[in-house]
Parts: structure tokens; C-alpha cells; sequence
């Protein structure tokens, strides 16, 4: 699909834009035009910092991370190594991307109930953004 200017809008397949980490563990796919750059990237710096502290805390590594920042949805993790977040949880400063990588350190050896726990707890230890009052 093309906008005014001309240009691809971002869809599913076509992202907006797309910032690695300086550690290159995580990298955060936007489809979402409207967000800045900057932001993104800090983001991505976010996330990154978030990921090398729970992965000394689990022993675990799922590989490269992809944050994929989506105009409407919820914050969700998918195996083996994505998240989703919502712009607006974003632009509040409220992106959980903590607790959402819990969820995927936590994958394979704990019930739901339990990563939920313990991802809400580890996401006012460890995460940068608050995700709930």
C-alpha cells in the first residue's frame, strides 16, 4: 500500500523501521511509522539491558530477541524468541519488555500461572519501565 508521499506504508511484512542493540542480542521491529527513531533505539538499548541481567539470573539464553512494535494488540511473547508490544504501552512508558522476556526465559520448565508471578515481580525488580501502578 502506498501513502501520500508516495512511499510503502508499513504492513505485517513491510515494518516501518528496524534498530539492532549495540550487543546485538535483541533487535525491535516497528510497524508503527509514527514512532522516532531515537526512541526506538533506546528501546532496544532498554530491552537489551533488561535481557543480559534475567539471562545472569536464569542461566538462560533464548538468542537473539525480536520486539516487534505493533500499533494495536497486547504485550505477548511467542516462541522461541519474540515479544510484542504495543505502541501505546510504548509511548506511555509502560513497555514490559521485562516481563515479557521472562516469559520467554521461563518457557519449557514453568506452569503459566507460575511465569506470570513471576514475571509481574520480576518486572518491578529488574524492568525499566513500570508496567502496572
Amino acid at each position: 500500500m502506498l501513502n501520500a508521499a508516495g512511499c510503502t506504508a508499513p504492513t505485517q511484512q513491510n515494518p516501518a523501521a528496524t534498530y539492532g542493540s549495540a550487543g546485538g542480542t535483541l533487535r525491535v521491529v516497528s510497524f508503527d511509522a509514527t514512532l522516532q527513531a531515537g526512541n526506538l533505539r533506546r528501546l532496544a538499548a532498554q530491552a537489551e539491558r533488561e535481557y543480559i541481567q534475567l539471562q545472569a539470573l536464569f542461566r538462560n539464553d533464548v538468542g537473539q530477541i525480536t520486539v516487534n512494535v505493533r500499533i494495536s494488540g497486547v504485550a505477548r511473547h511467542f516462541p522461541s524468541a519474540s515479544i510484542r508490544i504495543p505502541s501505546h504501552l510504548f509511548r506511555n512508558g509502560t513497555a514490559i519488555t521485562a516481563h515479557e522476556i521472562v516469559q520467554l526465559l521461563a518457557q519449557g520448565w514453568a506452569s503459566q500461572v507460575f511465569k506470570e508471578g513471576l514475571a509481574v515481580y520480576l518486572q518491578e525488580r529488574i524492568g525499566e519501565q513500570l508496567g502496572w501502578p
